[in-house]
């Protein structure tokens, strides 16, 4: 008894000694990442990084010539439009189409987001918002829906009973529409923190793809075509203010697509790919381009793509030279947030 007493207590301190020492060396030694500040121009139809020289001053480049701050506001109009209004500079046309900067808020936005947001834990409780109240404000429902093997059932949170009726009518329109359960795959935003609601994507087990929201109390079903040759994976309910865009999706293939309102056309993205489930990307857009990164493990990855039919302008990579870690026992991944022994 005393020696496997002395044989667990050994092998709790190493399993301590595993987990624990290759943490704090990991913690101690980890660097800044030098990845700078990169935007895509779409007037010098060029990336511009921001720098910093030997004094400590910064500046801009785009790996040819050199800029001062003012100089770069001018190059990247819609991202320093605040500056170029207060500094009486803000141009009344790029090209040949003219803004203003109510235009430039309207189409600007910006996305973000993470392994974790895909490979995270669902909850499988949805609050779908009344998309049309006639309130400025959205208000959060007093229920939520689940999905089941035959249809969606909603919930009364405060009396935890079936809303029979709500249950059934918004069931029957989907599989009016086409829609056959059980449900593969649900995303949206159940928040009011937004201008607007655009519902949920709903893919059923045919891989057919939807899109559901509640108008005026009623349900609202629109059957989104996808090309045979694309098996859906990740999606992205966007609700950006311009309204021009409903979603980003990718496919197993790691291709990129947005569909785009109010036409509901799934349009692909020319970018090389993008992995959802162990990428990050962020995407700042305005009305001529957009700047997509996309970062991992090996680096970093921009692209500067034309805001009006996706295309490809440039590419443009930053890798980053990996500080080999400590091998250990660890509990979590910046790629979920399950908690279990990796």
């Amino acid at each position: 008894m005393k020696y496997i007493s002395k044989l667990f207590l050994a092998l709790t301190l190493l399993f301590l000694a595993l987990w624990q020492l290759p943490w704090a060396y990991n913690f101690m030694t980890k660097e800044k990442p030098k990845h700078s500040f990169t935007l895509f121009s779409p007037l010098l139809k060029n990336f511009i990084s921001n720098k910093v020289d030997e004094a400590g001053n910064l500046y801009s480049t785009d790996g040819e010539n050199n800029y001062t701050k003012a100089e770069t506001d001018s190059l990247l109009p819609f991202f320093h439009y605040r500056q170029l209004i207060q500094d009486g500079r803000f141009p009344d046309a790029v090209g040949t189409q003219k803004i203003s900067p109510r235009h430039v808020q309207q189409t600007n936005f910006i996305f973000r987001s993470h392994p974790t947001d895909v490979n995270g834990p669902n909850l499988a409780l949805y609050a779908l918002l009344e998309s049309k109240s006639g309130r400025v404000n959205l208000e959060m429902p007093s229920d939520l829906f689940r999905t089941t093997a035959t249809g969606i059932t909603f919930i009364d949170m405060k009396s935890n009973t079936i809303n029979q009726k709500k249950s059934e009518e918004f069931t029957a329109l989907l599989e009016k529409k086409g829609c056959q359960f059980p449900l593969s795959r649900i995303n949206g935003n159940g928040t009011n923190r937004k201008e607007y609601d655009n519902g949920y994507l709903l893919v059923d087990k045919q891989q057919q793809l939807f899109q559901l929201k509640m108008v005026a109390g009623h349900p609202f079903v629109r059957k989104i075509e996808v090309p045979g040759s694309i098996e859906l994976d990740a999606m992205f309910i966007t609700e950006f203010r311009n309204r021009s865009m409903l979603a980003f999706v990718t496919d197993k293939q790691e291709q990129f697509y947005v569909i785009t309102l109010p036409d509901y056309e799934m349009r692909k993205i020319q970018i090389p790919g993008f992995n959802a489930h162990k990428q990050q990307i962020t995407i700042i857009g305005n009305l001529y381009a957009w700047t997509i990164h996309v970062k991992d493990a090996l680096g970093s990855y921009y692209y500067g793509v034309d805001a009006n039919n996706y295309q490809l302008y440039k590419q443009l990579r930053q890798t980053e030279k990996k500080k080999k870690k400590m091998w250990g026992i660890h509990f979590t991944s910046n790629l979920d947030n399950y908690m279990k022994i990796r």
